[in-house]
């Protein structure tokens, strides 16, 4: 179902004369984690991304998973 999605979000970019990038889209979950627009959405976590936290004198860690 998520990639038929993908495959109708390339078709209506295709009308506006835009391109999906297939290398950098991806089907994920908030528990596996991802990258969007500079900010990190980890399960219930939303963190400035990577870029962000190099730039920035704060360090960042992620928290330690529970068992």
């Amino acid at each position: 179902m998520a990639n038929q999605a993908v495959d109708e979000a390339e078709s209506i970019l295709a009308t506006l004369k835009l391109e999906l990038n297939r290398e950098k889209t991806s089907v994920t979950t908030f528990k596996q984690g991802f990258e969007y627009l500079g900010t990190l959405f980890l399960g219930k976590l939303k963190l400035p991304g990577k870029k962000a936290r190099e730039k920035s004198k704060v360090r960042w860690r992620l928290p330690r998973r529970r068992k």
